[in-house]
């Protein structure tokens, strides 16, 4: 995972996903992989983690362990 404050060019639309901007409190993680949800708030507040998830079919989350740490 990599976090990046600045970006010079134009995100462009793949087969995985099409780039859209969205304010903190609108994300929309019903349509985002399961595990978003899970760490993305910690990096969005600036936050260092750690987190292993273990998936199933369909993409279901059968284990998950995200933790904060001091230092990445």
């Amino acid at each position: 995972m990599f976090r990046i404050s600045r970006f010079e060019g134009k995100p462009i639309e793949t087969e995985e996903m099409k780039p859209q901007w969205f304010s903190i409190d609108a994300i929309p993680y019903e349509h985002m992989w399961p595990d978003d949800p899970y760490w993305l708030p910690l990096l969005l507040s600036g936050k260092n983690f750690q987190g292993n998830f273990k998936f199933g079919r369909e993409n279901k989350i059968l284990k998950q362990a995200v933790r904060e740490v001091d230092k990445p």
